[in-house]
């Protein structure tokens, strides 16, 4: 049994004990992490109401981009490990206070709560994938990463699987939910001291390089802006980045419309009782369902469309779902056919693919351009595509499937010129296109 499982997840003799502790790092953080996340999500729809979404979209844009400038300082002075206790005692810290809020009724009726949930949780989230990468970079060589990061990311879908499973049966209230966050979250700092102390960072050198490759030095904002807004290959997947997360948050405002109008009549107001709605009970089959397809695409699926199709033809795969998807809001509003797939795109596809392409997408460029263009993509574009969706949904009467619809129509325009361009430098470079080795 343990050999079938080191042949499928490609682990190697002597790699067991170190593949165990990091992939269970990354399962029982994101555990907690999507459960705050998910069941803040019910909780707003049921106390709050999807029409204040656009604010949530605009707060978390701007906590995203406030955030990433703070965490890209801090890399300066402390160390990866360091930053990423402190991140998950952040995270101990309020939902603790979440959960004694929760017992003595405070900010339940003002809803300031909800709010304050919300947004942190999407916020931890965010941060916690960040950190968990750079933190277990700093054990692993290039040679390593190859085949045992399939693995982590996919038990990083294997704890928001559980969390829908824990929301689908509907045992656990908001009150369990909590203490079991801050319990896991607990392990977790548990588990990252353990690691510090058992396992040797790489070559000192090789982790210095690969932060000064990933951080811009000081005083360098200026060459940064440049040299990004000098390259128009650049400038094309910024773009398309930009487009994915206004589709994005689109996406999720109109389903989470759709569930909060179609079990209304089901929810509940009373704090102990909120575990029993039906929606929460439905997102947690959603989650369920949609990790599953995530665990099964990005193991087995993802890298044999890279080598069967090549990335250029792979970056067509999402804007295209999202396209059959406003289309068909369009034409029937009605349906609960298409909220659901806009669901799985928003919470499947765009999850297990964007990172992926970005990733490919950019070896096409040298290494010293690829590591600004991502800093500039992940912490300025995609928070200012949420920052700008969450203003356009803000504005009343607007029509946010048809916005949809002519986004997705550009994206679909885009995703091709990027293609063009990126087969176009690849071949400019006499480099192949890049074949994932883990596949």
């Amino acid at each position: 049994m343990q050999k079938a499982l080191c042949k499928l997840f490609a682990i190697q003799p002597g790699e067991e004990q170190k593949a165990f502790m990091f992939a269970f790092l990354g399962f029982i953080w994101s555990l907690a992490a999507t459960l705050g996340t998910k069941y803040s999500d019910a909780l707003f729809l049921i106390h709050v109401g999807a029409n204040m979404l656009p604010k949530i979209y605009t707060f978390v844009s701007c906590g995203m981009i406030i955030l990433s400038l703070v965490i890209l300082r801090a890399y300066y002075h402390l160390s990866a490990t360091r930053i990423f206790l402190t991140l998950v005692s952040i995270g101990i810290g309020f939902y603790a206070f979440t959960a004694l809020c929760l017992h003595m009724g405070i900010g339940t009726h003002t809803h300031w709560l909800w709010f304050a949930l919300r947004i942190f949780s999407a916020l931890f989230l965010y941060t916690m994938i960040t950190s968990f990468w750079t933190f277990i970079d700093q054990y692993h060589k290039i040679s390593d990463a190859k085949h045992l990061f399939g693995l982590f990311a996919s038990m990083i879908f294997l704890g928001s699987m559980t969390s829908g499973m824990i929301m689908r049966s509907g045992q656990c209230s908001v009150l369990q939910t909590l203490f079991l966050i801050v319990v896991l979250l607990s392990m977790t700092t548990y588990w990252i001291v353990r690691i510090a102390k058992k396992k040797n960072r790489v070559d000192e050198n090789t982790i210095k390089e690969a932060e000064e490759a990933l951080i811009p030095k000081k005083h360098s904002l200026g060459k940064l802006i440049l040299s990004i807004f000098t390259s128009k290959y650049i400038r094309l997947i910024a773009i398309g980045n930009f487009l994915a997360f206004l589709l994005w948050v689109i996406a999720e405002y109109n389903y989470m419309s759709f569930f909060e109008e179609r079990f209304a009549c089901h929810s509940t107001d009373i704090i102990g009782n909120e575990h029993s709605a039906a929606i929460t009970i439905f997102l947690g089959k959603c989650v369920s369902v949609t990790s599953v397809l995530n665990l099964f695409f990005g193991l087995f699926i993802y890298g044999r469309l890279v080598k069967r199709f090549g990335v250029g033809s792979v970056l067509l795969f999402t804007p295209l779902l999202y396209l059959l998807t406003f289309t068909g809001w369009v034409v029937n509003n009605s349906s609960i056919l298409f909220p659901l797939l806009g669901f799985f795109v928003v919470e499947g596809t765009s999850e297990i693919t964007e990172d992926s392409n970005l990733n490919l997408l950019l070896k096409a460029k040298p290494q010293q351009i690829k590591a600004i263009a991502r800093v500039l993509i992940e912490s300025v574009f995609e928070p200012l595509g949420m920052l700008t969706s969450g203003m356009l949904l803000s504005i009343p009467a607007i029509n946010s499937k048809w916005i949809g619809l002519t986004l997705s129509l550009c994206a679909v325009m885009v995703a091709l010129v990027v293609r063009w361009n990126y087969l176009r430098s690849t071949k400019d470079s006499n480099e192949k296109e890049l074949i994932p080795q883990t596949c």
